[in-house]
């Protein structure tokens, strides 16, 4: 058996044994999760492992539910190639001679891979000179105050249109917070973008 199948049938019992402990038909527990039955069906027979969109939620319902073990398991299969275990654990996909993390439930939270000091990639540096410059001050410059104005004129016109037209309303409401968000991007698309125009 390859290490990954190996990993997928621990991990299978794992999410089973969490299942069944709650309480869950497989059919709820896929609702819970938010995923499909067939997907969860699979997990449990160890056809598949869990992407890490599915681990993050089977970590959330162990955690609210108290099971800091399994939580722990989820979150460390997350960030790591192999899922820890506690030596002897019977759900440990780790070889022989291979170096277990987790130490059980006392140890909670499991440290997480040491990140501040990894040098940033390519991707990274380009997220970080976007957010620098969406989260910078922008003065106002040349004719960018008349366009602020001239789109909050017309928002104005138009969210009058909606309280005088619509009845009042949770629609109502959303709507004019839509428009509200409307006149904030658009006012940040002049700030950040006409002087690279």
């Amino acid at each position: 058996m390859s290490s990954q199948a190996k990993t997928a049938a621990r991990i299978a019992a794992i999410i089973k044994d969490l299942r069944l402990r709650l309480g869950y038909s497989q059919q709820a527990f896929s609702d819970r999760l938010g995923l499909s039955l067939v997907i969860v069906n699979r997990f449990e027979k160890g056809h598949v492992l869990p992407n890490a969109g599915s681990l993050v939620k089977l970590e959330q319902v162990a955690l609210r539910h108290g099971f800091h073990d399994y939580a722990a398991v989820f979150h460390q299969a997350l960030y790591s190639d192999c899922v820890p275990c506690i030596g002897g654990d019977p759900y440990c996909p780790c070889q022989d001679g291979d170096l277990c993390h987790y130490r059980g439930p006392d140890a909670w939270p499991i440290p997480r891979r040491d990140t501040e000091n990894m040098p940033l990639d390519a991707k990274d540096k380009i997220d970080l000179e976007n957010l620098k410059e969406r989260f910078t001050y922008h003065a106002p410059t040349g004719e960018q105050p008349a366009a602020y104005e001239k789109l909050r004129a017309k928002a104005l016109e138009f969210a009058t249109l909606i309280v005088e037209t619509c009845p009042s309303s949770p629609e109502r409401s959303t709507a004019l917070t839509g428009l509200d968000a409307v006149v904030m991007f658009s006012n940040a698309s002049i700030a950040r973008n006409q002087s690279a125009e």
